[in-house]
């Protein structure tokens, strides 16, 4: 009997002193991979927007159907006349394109013209590419432990659409079908 009492409390103790030694280190990893992660993707993002507003607002223009200037306000946390020049400088360069709601006729709704989805399919590939070296170096295994535990952590952050689609703005859509955030970000 006193052996598998020890082997309970071997296993016990095992787990206490992993979990000492792992959690604030994994704390220090999450943080040190989430910021160089972020900084990558807005250098990537910058060479082709030099603006991270302007990388920005096409991703959400580009993301989504009937984008109106209030909402592409709201999600980038502009004022509205700050935006209106955004969108009105985005116009200018043959990136975006106004249309009138059809369901609202006060609202005015966004598009990607042709050069637009050009852009912005360019800054998902880049994105997409930058996000592939950084995982390169682990095994398919470890990329599906990885992708579980962040299915995770994303259903559990995610409680409204707002933040919701700024975490999802530059994803691929039609490669996550089912996707943690849900209808949040759709």
């Amino acid at each position: 009997m006193h052996g598998a009492h020890s082997f309970t409390f071997d296993l016990y103790a095992q787990r206490t002193y992993i979990q000492f030694m792992t959690e604030p280190n994994l704390t220090n990893l999450v943080a040190a991979f989430a910021l160089r992660l972020s900084d990558r993707i807005a250098d990537v993002t910058d060479e082709l927007m030099p603006r991270s507003e302007t990388a920005r607002a096409l991703a959400f223009i580009g993301r989504g159907e009937g984008e109106t200037v209030r909402g592409l306000s709201l999600r980038l946390g502009l004022s509205h006349a700050a935006t209106v020049r955004l969108v009105d400088r985005l116009e200018k360069d043959g990136l975006v394109a106004r249309h009138a709601s059809p369901t609202d006729g006060r609202a005015v709704e966004l598009s990607l013209t042709a050069d637009g989805t050009a852009a912005f399919r360019e800054m998902l590939a880049r994105t997409e590419n930058e996000i592939e070296r950084a995982l390169r170096p682990l095994t398919g295994a470890q990329k599906g432990v990885l992708g579980d535990c962040l299915r995770d952590i994303l259903s559990g952050l995610e409680t409204q659409r707002l933040t919701a689609a700024q975490g999802c703005r530059f994803c691929r859509a039609d490669k996550c079908p089912d996707c943690p955030v849900g209808d949040a970000c759709s």
